[in-house]
């Protein structure tokens, strides 16, 4: 069993939808006729705090080698930071000047969950003293990676008290989306660490461990006012 701390680098994220509806906080929105759009892409720094690790492992030694299956759990909460929007081409959306509509966006997602099941092989060092034993080793697998608790809101209103009629009304344009984003993708990692004997059947030990995950690709649908919107 394995009990200990994790730190995470920082993750990039970039999504987009096919939403074609030019927003009334946008300069496109004074334009006669209003144009359609290709869509929206957006990106996000996601920034892991300090979680922890725990895990339990069924091996086997063969001599200086020990040969593991292993399941891990590791736990970071995140602070989503706003990047930056366009258009679905690349292209930077102009605000709408001397606009009245106020849009308030909310973004946030609570944990980063990686729970990870990997094949790992150790090596027992040369130079065993006073007990401890140092090894290294690696090891591949699979991990299901999921941004639990996202959230993205995006409420719009008029500011002016004479401010003009919208068709559609501007409850057409919010919308609100909650749940997880998860996917299924390799894992690698490297282990160095020493053990101790603290009886005839018990080993104490410290071990530190570098692993890397490939990236996430979440695609699905959500419900925007009446309106289907996919991401």
């Amino acid at each position: 069993m394995t009990l200990g701390l994790n730190r995470a680098n920082d993750i990039d994220q970039e999504g987009w939808n096919r939403d074609t509806f030019c927003y009334p906080t946008d300069a496109c929105f004074d334009q006669n006729p209003i144009p359609k759009i290709p869509g929206f892409r957006w990106r996000y720094n996601v920034e892991p705090a300090r979680g922890n690790t725990f895990g339990v492992s069924l091996g086997r030694v063969f001599g200086r080698q020990r040969l593991e299956l292993s399941i891990t759990q590791k736990m970071n909460g995140v602070n989503q930071v706003f990047r930056s929007v366009t258009n679905l081409e690349g292209v930077a959306m102009e605000d709408r000047a001397g606009g009245t509509v106020e849009s308030n966006t909310r973004s946030s997602i609570e944990d980063l969950v990686v729970r990870s099941l990997s094949l790992n092989v150790f090596f027992d060092l040369p130079g065993r003293q006073r007990g401890i034993s140092p090894y290294v080793g690696g090891g591949l697998g699979a991990a299901h990676v999921a941004m639990t608790g996202t959230h993205y809101s995006d409420d719009h209103k008029e500011t002016a008290r004479s401010g003009q009629v919208y068709d559609p009304p501007l409850s057409f344009y919010n919308g609100r989306q909650e749940g997880d984003l998860a996917d299924l993708v390799l894992v690698g990692s490297l282990h160095a660490g020493a053990e101790f004997p603290v009886s005839d059947k018990t080993m104490l030990g410290l071990k530190l461990t570098y692993s890397m995950t490939g990236g996430m690709d979440v695609r699905g649908s959500t419900r925007f006012k009446g309106r289907r919107k996919e991401y």
